[in-house]
């Protein structure tokens, strides 16, 4: 079940990138949130097409593709493991914090 849902949920956003183009990538996510009603953590990784979104909306210092890059499977182990804590302590709680969610 979080293989679909997470499947579900990057189609969904290259769906609403297709049909959207004009949005920006907050409102790519207001649109989302609106219509995914569960989130799986894998959802919220970087390297994740939701990820990547989040990564847009939410990160001034780092690009979607610096984080799939960096942070992403091919990645060095210990540059990996420090960027998702920076991840993690700096990226997605501006992100729960918009939509109300919990850590």
């Amino acid at each position: 079940m979080h293989e679909s849902r997470t499947q579900n949920a990057a189609l969904l956003m290259a769906e609403l990138q297709r049909t959207m183009p004009g949005l920006q990538a907050i409102e790519l996510l207001d649109e989302a949130m609106q219509r995914t009603p569960r989130l799986d953590s894998a959802l919220l990784h970087p390297a994740s097409p939701f990820g990547q979104v989040i990564a847009a909306a939410f990160d001034d210092a780092m690009t979607p593709d610096e984080w799939d890059a960096w942070a992403g499977e091919g990645a060095e182990r210990l540059l990996q493991a420090s960027l998702l804590r920076l991840w993690n302590e700096e990226v997605l709680p501006k992100f729960r914090s918009r939509y109300g969610l919990n850590g």
